[in-house]
């Protein structure tokens, strides 16, 4: 498992933003099959650990997203499944 690391301030600014505004997100790379668009349906931190919780039932740790832009989210690749 990938050690957990704080999450940058402004970013987490932007994807509060995105969720707010109901926006849909692209994720790159895309872990996930899907065709339909992809959202936010929660940001919560639980066990010292966040998370962005997506509208396919998934949830991302936010130390794995490398870069946001807009309303594309670029994950970091790691090689390694949390």
């Amino acid at each position: 498992m990938i050690e957990y690391l704080s999450f940058v301030c402004n970013e987490f600014d932007k994807l509060e933003a995105l969720a707010i505004n109901k926006t849909a997100i692209t994720l790159l790379p895309n872990p996930y099959i899907t065709v339909e668009p992809i959202f936010m349906t929660d940001i919560l931190a639980k066990d010292g650990m966040e998370h962005i919780y997506l509208s396919n039932s998934e949830k991302i740790r936010l130390n794995r997203i490398d870069i946001i832009e807009e309303n594309i989210i670029f994950l970091k690749f790691s090689g390694e499944e949390e």
